[in-house]
């Protein structure tokens, strides 16, 4: 889980549509919520992935489900409210189900930094509040199954990455021509670009690799010998700030 910004308010919902739609709810208990021009918005703001446990909604899931922070039967107020709108899978729609987070809070990732709740330790999340606990509870974001054994599939990919970004950094020591310094440049601009917003599951790709002594001796290397650009230093500024404390 990662921090995310609503940074707009879709045309969809302006205040007369939010509240006929509300009152069509209210009196015929329709899903008003679930058309497209909603659901594009809602994944916008989500990078397309799955506002809790960062799962791509376009591979991994048939449909996105519009998930109801507060729940649409005690707050029928908010069934479109926008700001009580997530993208969500269907697997973390399920677990919360009819969770009433007014009486017990969990993490809203548009409202709280998640990196503020959670740590990391064998691909899986540990509770660093009472607010993380819970969430994890709920959400139920530590199935060995359906999450734990795809984190751990992510970072084997992260780490598998890293050596072979070594691999091309030790060729150019040995032949530094600059198709070989393009190399290194390009696999570890690749690599990085797997621990950004836009990526499945970045919380797990972020932290696997900045808790990396192998990347962390990549960085130095190519800052030595002046390859380490600034797209590169964006690129690494931002997969810190997704990046989870490490538990031992």
């Amino acid at each position: 889980m990662i921090k995310l910004e609503r940074l707009f308010t879709p045309t969809c919902l302006c205040p007369n549509e939010t509240r006929r739609l509300t009152d069509e709810y209210k009196t015929s208990a329709r899903a008003v919520w679930n058309f497209d021009k909603l659901k594009q918005a809602l994944l916008e703001t989500s990078h397309k992935k799955c506002a809790y446990c960062e799962c791509d909604l376009s591979k991994e899931c048939k449909y996105m489900e519009v998930e109801h922070f507060r729940d649409k039967a005690r707050y029928p107020e908010d069934v479109v409210f926008w700001p009580n709108l997530l993208p969500s899978c269907k697997r973390c729609n399920v677990a919360k189900g009819d969770h009433d987070v007014t009486v017990e809070q969990i993490v809203n990732p548009y409202e709280v930094n998640p990196k503020d709740h959670f740590s990391f330790r064998l691909y899986r999340l540990k509770a660093k509040s009472a607010l993380g606990k819970r969430t994890l509870d709920v959400l139920d974001l530590n199935n060995l199954e359906r999450v734990v054994q795809v984190r751990f599939e992510i970072g084997e990919a992260i780490q598998w990455s890293l050596e072979i970004a070594i691999e091309k950094l030790n060729s150019y020591k040995i032949s530094p021509t600059t198709r070989n310094k393009n190399r290194v440049l390009a696999h570890t601009r690749k690599l990085l670009s797997e621990c950004q917003a836009f990526s499945s599951y970045a919380a797990t790709s972020a932290t696997v690799l900045q808790t990396d002594e192998k990347y962390h001796y990549l960085k130095k290397e190519m800052q030595n010998m002046k390859f380490w650009d600034q797209e590169l230093e964006d690129l690494d500024s931002f997969s810190i700030s997704y990046a989870l404390d490490l538990i031992a």
